[in-house]
């Protein structure tokens, strides 16, 4: 009897260990299957994440052509500018000069125009009666 029940303590102590190994294999295997979504969403992520750096790479390199084509756009406005501008002056500093100079030609021939009213008025001063007529 002691044989016997020795005996189906065991048993029953195999049956529980059985069971809880087996309650055990399913929470390794519930596990294993959580761990595989995680691994298989950060692989997703990683891909994401490598599909939006050549995106944005390619995007950067659009811009930073762009940024230079401008650039280079606007040197060239800028060149044209400082010449029109040079050219402007230039023609400005001329039209200068010439207005000074007609300026005092005109006051020479105001001033010869002042003389000649003068003179001729001293000289119908001294005119006589018959040189008036």
């Amino acid at each position: 009897v002691k044989q016997w029940y020795q005996r189906r303590v065991r048993e029953k102590h195999f049956e529980e260990l059985k069971a809880k190994d087996m309650k055990s294999a399913q929470e390794i295997e519930m596990q294993m299957r959580k761990l595989q979504k995680i691994h298989d969403n950060i692989n997703q992520q990683k891909s994401k994440m490598a599909c939006n750096a050549r995106d944005c790479e390619e995007r950067n390199k659009l811009l930073k052509d762009e940024k230079e084509a401008i650039l280079v756009h606007f040197s060239q406005l800028k060149g044209q500018m400082n010449k029109f501008r040079e050219n402007q002056r230039a023609r400005l500093t001329a039209l200068t000069v010439l207005s000074t100079k007609t300026i005092g030609e005109l006051k020479k021939t105001y001033e010869k125009g002042e003389r000649i009213l003068k003179l001729s008025e001293m000289c119908r001063k001294l005119e006589t009666e018959e040189e008036r007529i």
